[in-house]
């Protein structure tokens, strides 16, 4: 019974990005984040609000390529950063929402994510193998340590960057939530992020119930913490002071303070 239930589940699924693709039944949209900055909350909030109203929604992963045809058939698309994944041109064509975090709580949470709690079992869990890699060299320091170490090691941390600040200075994005907003108002959030793609307001309140980050933290899981400036006291201080002296620029460029 699993098996025909899946089988057609997936023939809804089809049909309902075949008749997008064939009669849109609205504007297209664009959501991007990048690792680290509730990804996988986004897309869960997303997921489900757009399941409610057979909206076709779909994801699309860092190393994943994708352009105009596929979104076609998808009236929203998330996209887990964008390097080569999303045509710029495309980007702009669309309604585009940026979803960010301060990049000093990006490093603040990939350590026990890239320690022990990021799942390694799919390619889209860990596209670069990095974390793979990093694993073992981080279970051996403590944390202060570890900061150190994925400061000056990690891959990932220097392309969240990098997206971020490609996204707004060329992508021309209609909104953009933070991590902030998202801890401080999370109605807000889920509004801003799903009722301009058809999600009908009557329904953020029934979202938000069940996604505000106070119902899905989990200390020794994914969603650890999930506040916004935790990093002011999990990262040492030669730490932030060497992410002020190589990303200050960006940080600026982004609209997130210097921490003196």
């Amino acid at each position: 019974m699993g098996i025909v239930q899946t089988n057609l589940n997936r023939a809804r699924n089809l049909a309902r990005h075949a008749g997008e693709f064939l009669r849109p039944g609205g504007p297209p949209g664009i959501v991007v984040s990048h690792h680290k900055c509730g990804s996988v909350w986004t897309w869960n909030v997303i997921h489900a609000a757009c399941r409610r109203h057979g909206i076709p929604a779909r994801r699309v992963h860092t190393q994943q390529r994708r352009g105009a045809i596929f979104q076609r058939a998808c009236r929203l698309v998330m996209v887990i950063d964008s390097k080569d994944n999303m045509p710029l041109e495309h980007l702009q064509s669309c309604r585009l929402v940026h979803v960010t975090r301060d990049p000093r709580g990006v490093l603040a949470s990939m350590l026990e994510s890239h320690r022990s709690t990021h799942p390694l079992s799919r390619r889209e869990h860990d596209p670069w193998g990095e974390i793979a890699r990093n694993r073992a060299a981080l279970q051996t320091r403590n944390d202060d340590d570890g900061y150190r170490w994925l400061f000056e090691h990690s891959d990932y941390l220097a392309r969240v960057i990098e997206q971020m600040v490609m996204i707004e200075a060329t992508a021309a994005p209609a909104d953009r939530i933070d991590l902030r907003d998202i801890a401080s108002d999370p109605r807000e959030s889920i509004r801003r992020l799903v009722v301009p793609f058809g999600v009908p307001e009557s329904d953020v309140d029934d979202l938000t119930a069940q996604f505000a980050y106070a119902k899905v933290r989990d200390p020794k899981g994914h969603h650890r913490r999930g506040e916004p400036d935790s990093w002011r006291e999990e990262l040492p201080a030669d730490v932030i002071k060497s992410f002020q002296n190589r990303w200050g620029d960006e940080l600026e460029r982004l609209g997130y303070p210097a921490c003196e």
